[in-house]
């Protein structure tokens, strides 16, 4: 498993009413994710960079990529939302590209990763992507991370 950080949070620290950081996957156009990746997609503003208080709330987090990924038993894909600093998961249940449990994630279109947990972050938390790989699931190409957050 290869781990990546993506160090730039400045997208993070805006503080309008709602925000939306949108993170390309690996830091790069372009790249195609073909094994198991975890990598830092978003860290919590610090104390000193909130308007009036020290958290944010997550209100949703979606993915998308230009590869269609058909659900499979076999071959597919597991996507899930961690935060690293404290060890806990934000989605209740991983999103998948399994057939059982899952679906095709289609090329081009928004793909939401479900209802979270977990999801009021205090100062300076480091949020992780995590996309596990199964046996010969379809490779992703240029797979961008969206993440909707306000204020608490």
């Amino acid at each position: 498993m290869k781990k990546y950080r993506n160090t730039d949070d400045s997208n993070a620290i805006n503080k309008a009413i709602t925000n939306i950081t949108t993170v390309p996957v690996l830091g790069v156009h372009g790249i195609v994710v073909d094994e198991t990746i975890v990598q830092t997609i978003l860290i919590s503003p610090l104390a000193a960079d909130t308007p009036d208080n020290s958290q944010i709330v997550i209100d949703e987090i979606s993915i998308a990529n230009l590869t269609t990924i058909t659900a499979n038993d076999t071959n597919y894909w597991t996507f899930q939302i961690h935060n690293e600093t404290d060890s806990l998961d934000l989605l209740v249940a991983a999103k998948t590209t399994k057939s059982t449990g899952g679906s095709t994630m289609t090329a081009k279109t928004i793909y939401n990763l479900g209802t979270l947990q977990n999801a009021t972050l205090g100062c300076g938390k480091v949020i992780e992507f995590q996309a596990t790989k199964s046996s010969s699931a379809t490779d992703i190409t240029n797979l961008i991370c969206s993440i909707t957050w306000h204020w608490a």
